[in-house]
């Protein structure tokens, strides 16, 4: 199959920040979101989405971050599953596309990043342990933090995907210290992920999160075609997707939610009403907990 070169022009500033991309992918064909250069002109477009389905490669490395939904990830001619939670560390040429697994949207932040960092932080840790996981294996690295650890990374990530209005030197040194952190906490001590497969009745009862009487229903509608127990649902959640049903229910709110307040002239109010929040501070707290502002800034902004 032909593999496409995604090679933006880059320059050595990059080394000393990164770029961070918001991604969709529905049943709509792939849309590249916006991508900002944090690192030195903030407010720069660096590039457009050029891969997506097709196989492609890059000249720098790449930090994903799923933040809902499950992808089939082909990389050097093998194939992967990734779900909501996971991080996965692609590498300088490697060869992929992702793909959406079923009917439910995906979503994800992806953090592009020189390699010369790789180099820079295993020359401070020395004994070359980081360069060694991370270019060590044939496939790229993928870890699956606990969700509160995630949760963090996911804010933090946010913040710097918002920090456009910040001076270079600080946005220069939070993107420079949130990659090293990631880089050493995931690849140096985190165990590897396992590859995720989801029963058959736990994929179809997720899929059907995507009927919007489901979703607003939530974890009551997900209690009636469980056909289980609700104590068993929650060990089911918890052993397969590391989060709680509530916990599942309330990301797929908020990326609903997302793409109405992008998409549409909705009011704040009938949002959080057709969506099932119990109200509008519970809808901005749960918002900004996950995109890292307000829905009202998050609409400012990306119009």
């Amino acid at each position: 199959m032909h593999c496409q070169d995604v090679r933006p022009v880059l320059d050595s500033t990059l080394k000393f920040g990164a770029t961070i991309t918001l991604h969709w992918l529905d049943e709509r064909p792939f849309a590249a979101s916006e991508a900002y250069r944090l690192s030195p002109r903030p407010h720069q477009p660096l590039m457009a989405w050029g891969g997506g389905g097709t196989l492609h490669r890059h000249e720098y490395h790449e930090i994903v971050l799923l933040v809902s939904g499950r992808i089939r990830h082909v990389c050097n001619g093998e194939t992967g599953e990734l779900a909501a939670g996971d991080v996965l560390f692609l590498r300088a040429d490697d060869e992929h596309r992702l793909e959406r697994i079923g009917l439910e949207p995906c979503e994800w932040i992806n953090v592009a990043y020189a390699p010369q960092v790789i180099a820079d932080a295993d020359h401070f840790l020395g004994a070359g342990e980081l360069a060694k996981r991370f270019m060590g294996p044939p496939r790229p690295p993928c870890h699956r933090p606990p969700p509160q650890l995630f949760a963090e990374l996911l804010r933090e990530a946010m913040e710097l995907y918002w920090s456009t209005e910040r001076k270079e030197p600080q946005a220069r040194l939070t993107v420079r210290a949130w990659l090293f952190r990631v880089l050493t906490s995931q690849l140096l001590v985190a165990p590897v992920k396992s590859a995720l497969t989801l029963p058959r009745w736990l994929e179809q009862l997720c899929a059907g999160l995507n009927d919007a009487a489901a979703l607003r229903d939530g974890v009551h509608w997900l209690a009636r075609h469980a056909a289980c127990s609700q104590a068993h649902l929650c060990r089911e959640f918890r052993r397969h997707l590391q989060q709680t049903p509530t916990d599942h229910v309330n990301r797929r709110r908020c990326v609903a939610a997302a793409q109405r307040l992008t998409q549409t002239r909705d009011t704040l109010f009938a949002i959080a009403r057709d969506l099932g929040f119990t109200s509008l501070s519970h809808f901005h707290r749960l918002f900004r907990a996950q995109y890292g502002r307000t829905p009202a800034e998050y609409r400012n902004r990306k119009r």
